[in-house]
């Protein structure tokens, strides 16, 4: 996690694998011809086109604000992931006699692909308009403001990336 709060999102592939059933005879397998099982296939959903602030639909983050501001290119199912474990730390932190929850948020989680600094400088824009809108103060005295992102070499303001414009 940088200083941001922003998360890298690293990719898990899963394997699955099937068998075949064991119904079958052993008579009958020696005379059956040889067939080959297709195991299922994952269906990864595409990225969507554009960053944006996804909703939580894993659970009910209340009484905290949390916000996901997800590059175009992350993935839903990588978001999914994120949430649950979001979700969890919810549980296991916060959802317990004594919490003091207004310091408890706002959260904002960068959700980036390191490969692609375009999407990063783009989420910097996503972000910088939404605490302009939600913290104008911030904003005016934060690096969204006129005076942030000196020395960026990027279009951006270097939020999500260093000054030579790689995400981390």
């Amino acid at each position: 996690m940088n200083k941001f709060g922003g998360f890298l999102i690293v990719a898990l592939l899963a394997a699955s694998c099937s068998s075949v059933s064991d119904s079958v005879s052993e008579s009958q397998a020696s005379l059956a011809t040889p067939s080959t099982t297709v195991a299922p296939s994952t269906t990864v959903a595409p990225p969507p086109q554009v960053a944006r602030i996804a909703e939580f639909s894993e659970c009910d983050m209340s009484p905290m604000e949390v916000k996901l501001f997800v590059a175009k290119t992350v993935p839903a199912n990588e978001v999914k992931l994120i949430e649950e474990q979001v979700c969890l730390s919810k549980q296991l932190y916060f959802d317990r006699p004594g919490t003091n929850w207004p310091m408890t948020s706002p959260i904002y989680i960068a959700l980036l692909n390191r490969d692609d600094s375009a999407s990063a400088v783009e989420i910097e824009g996503l972000y910088c308009n939404y605490i302009l809108e939600h913290h104008p103060t911030g904003w005016s005295n934060g690096k969204c403001g006129p005076y942030g992102g000196q020395g960026c070499q990027t279009s951006g303001k270097c939020l999500f990336t260093d000054n030579s414009g790689n995400v981390g």
